[in-house]
């Protein structure tokens, strides 16, 4: 596993990085982050073996049901230790989601004050909405979609969630 690791990081590590980089902005920020990823894939492939194509493991899935979750929430964790933002703590929140259930997600939305801090953004609304849907709680997720929908007006966001509360009124 460390020959396999130490080959990805010199093939692989330039097109990660700059990925990292687009999505949180910081280099140094994105060089740690990339660091943290390498030393969970060290530990994860030596335990678990090496997954088919390395590279993609490190920074995406081939298709969303292979997507790990719980390594996307666990580098989401390690980013928020570095950089406590409110986005990072929702995609936090959202991939425990993903990695556990909506449930928890939920916990994560609510007792985080991210309501407040991000009150004004759609992507919250949308998130909550989605996780309030996948937990049977109907009534509230419908107001989050209203409450998402209002907040954007980018049309394809907006026709995705005229079509959520739709399919949530049928």
């Amino acid at each position: 596993a460390v020959g396999t690791v130490e080959r990805v990081f010199r093939e692989e590590s330039g097109r990660i990085l700059a990925t990292l980089i687009r999505t949180c902005g910081d280099f140094d920020l994105a060089e740690e982050a990339m660091q943290e990823a390498f030393a969970v894939a060290l530990e994860r492939w030596s335990r678990d073996g090496v997954p088919s194509n390395p590279g993609a493991w490190i920074t995406t899935a081939d298709r969303p049901e292979e997507t790990d979750w719980p390594q996307i929430a666990a580098l989401y964790g390690e980013l928020y230790r570095l950089q406590s933002t409110a986005v990072v703590a929702l995609n936090h929140a959202v991939a425990v989601a993903m990695a556990v259930s909506p449930e928890e997600g939920l916990r994560g939305l609510d007792e985080s004050g991210l309501g407040e801090a991000l009150g004004e953004y759609h992507l919250y609304h949308a998130a909550r909405a989605d996780l309030l849907r996948r937990s049977g709680r109907k009534l509230e997720a419908v107001e989050a979609y209203i409450q998402a929908l209002g907040l954007t007006s980018n049309a394809v966001e907006r026709k995705y969630l005229s079509r959520r509360l739709k399919e949530m009124a049928g």
